[in-house]
């Protein structure tokens, strides 16, 4: 077996508990007793990625489905029923398990990547993408006034080396040449104005959130409901298939056309579907093989003391130290606890093909708690060897081979599509700024899968094909961050992937085209970049 070629399994029976997950409204909702034996949409995971997609199908009126049948006991010519499906309670995967963080990437790893990628313009892309779709996310919780325990106070990250700074100053050149601002440089004394004695030899501050993730998705998910999402918790998948001709014969003949998808979950329980959503991450090729490899999970470690050791004030600002393998926020500052992760090279897997959130590693837990002892937290006089009050949980992240999300219809490593099949997952540690128009993205392709050629020339006749989303006009309005001082580069709008089929929706921002499952893309694998991301471990350990 190569290199993380294992299943990953279906998430642990009994995760260990994440703080954010303590008053979940919809840990064990069920729509009714049993699955119904057909439903039109079937999403598998209730995380960013399944409760934005079904908020878009659902909700948004710019991309929702235009009849839904909120039950199974409908016509089906009422409309298209919407089906969720979650392994464990909702949300209970690693959005539910995070930091806390919203951050787009920015001026950070600028250099490596682009030595990775050989495009430095595909890197500032993402960088854009990125930086947009957290702005999205930002005015989506403000616009509906969720209450989430949000900010939009950066995140400073700080460097303990002359040399260390030296580079990130360099990465930040780089990433100025293509107009990306934003930035905030922290001198040496600047940062001993800010944390007392330290030895860090600067900083840099970027545009970013702090959240309380789980009610953003919870939002989100009851919406979803209100529209007709039917949703099941508890309920895991083990298995999609093509239905078998019997079973097609015992469903109704307006559902015939086209393929027919099993879902089969663990109790056995059947529903079968035109369209299945992979939505679950780390843990999508349990189901599909084909993106072992491609997909791989990462278990991340979180440390939470109480509130009473954290109730000074800290800092409205997320922390990132020893360039991000650390990071902290203080939760509804200035009053909250501390939430502090990281720490995954004090394991020599580096957590790396772990896809078991049941317990914590204790060499990570030890190192957690040291990092108490740092000018940057040294202040709250926490003793490490007197912290019991302390809540601590790990989350398994979905690490992609190439670190950008595979979004579009399922395609296998012989190049095969399977119509009918979409996924949104290996976000790499940065879905927050990504999963929301993911989500939208597979929303839309789904709708337009529904509609007739009449409805689609309709669309296509109606837009208003004088606005070109993908020009690099639309995209520096967008991102707010445009620095035209520095800027000597622009993005071809080429590295843009069409909106939808159509490309009609002039009103939103296109996804990468090298975010798309691709035939090429799934006949190799991409190491190029895992030198630099802590992604090899030393095989021989069992840690």
């Amino acid at each position: 077996m190569g290199l993380f070629e294992r299943d990953p399994g279906l998430p642990s029976k009994n995760p260990s508990r994440s703080a954010w997950l303590d008053e979940n409204p919809l840990k064990n909702y069920r729509h009714s007793d049993s699955l119904p034996s057909y439903s039109d949409v079937v999403i598998i995971g209730s995380g960013f990625s399944g409760a934005s997609t079904s908020y878009h199908l659902l909700v948004d009126p710019r991309t929702r489905l235009s009849n839904i049948r909120r039950s199974a006991d409908q016509p089906l010519s009422d409309g298209k029923l919407v089906t969720l499906l979650e392994a464990r309670e909702a949300c209970s995967g690693a959005t539910g398990r995070n930091g806390g963080h919203l951050i787009p990437a920015n001026y950070r790893d600028f250099i490596a990547d682009t030595e990775a990628f050989n495009s430095p313009m595909r890197v500032a892309a993402i960088r854009y993408m990125e930086q947009i779709g957290a702005l999205e996310v930002r005015n989506f919780i403000i616009e509906n006034k969720i209450d989430c325990e949000f900010r939009f106070e950066g995140n400073l990250q700080v460097y303990s080396t002359q040399a260390d700074f030296d580079h990130a100053l360099k990465n930040l050149e780089a990433a100025r040449s293509w107009g990306i601002g934003g930035q905030q440089v922290y001198t040496r004394q600047d940062l001993q104005n800010l944390f007392g004695p330290n030895e860090n030899f600067g900083g840099i501050k970027i545009p970013g959130g702090q959240v309380f993730p789980a009610k953003l998705i919870w939002f989100m998910l009851f919406q979803a409901i209100n529209a007709g999402l039917n949703l099941y918790t508890n309920t895991p998948v083990t298995k999609v298939a093509l239905a078998t001709r019997e079973e097609r014969q015992n469903l109704p003949s307006n559902v015939q056309n086209g393929n027919l998808w099993c879902v089969t979950t663990e109790s056995g329980e059947k529903i079968y579907t035109s369209k299945v959503v992979h939505a679950t991450n780390a843990y999508a090729s349990h189901i599909l093989p084909d993106y072992r490899t491609h997909i791989f999970p990462v278990r991340a470690q979180v440390l939470s003391p109480a509130a009473e050791y954290t109730n000074n004030r800290l800092f409205p600002f997320g922390l990132s130290l020893r360039h991000g393998l650390e990071y902290a926020i203080q939760r509804d500052y200035p009053n909250g606890a501390l939430i502090l992760g990281g720490r995954r090279t004090s394991s020599k897997s580096l957590e790396v093909d772990t896809a078991d959130d049941s317990v914590v590693n204790p060499n990570l837990s030890r190192d957690l708690r040291e990092d108490f002892k740092k000018p940057e937290f040294s202040h709250l006089g926490l003793d490490p060897q007197n912290l019991y009050n302390v809540r601590e949980w790990t989350g398994i992240m979905g690490f992609s081979d190439d670190t950008l999300p595979y979004v579009g219809e399922v395609v296998t490593r012989s190049g095969e599509t399977l119509e009918g099949q979409y996924i949104l997952a290996g976000f790499t540690g940065h879905g927050m700024p990504k999963c929301f128009r993911c989500g939208r993205e597979i929303a839309r392709l789904i709708k337009e899968s529904f509609m007739t050629p009449e409805e689609i020339r309709n669309i296509k006749y109606n837009s208003n094909q004088s606005v070109n989303p993908a020009s690099f006009e639309a995209i520096i309005e967008r991102s707010q961050i445009y620095n035209p001082t520095s800027a000597v580069n622009q993005i071809d709008s080429s590295l843009w992937a069409s909106i939808g089929t159509t490309n009609a929706d002039t009103w939103d921002f296109p996804i990468l085209k090298v975010m798309h499952p691709t035939p090429d893309r799934m006949r190799t694998v991409n190491t190029s970049t895992w030198k630099n991301r802590d992604i090899i471990p030393d095989l021989q350990s069992n840690l």
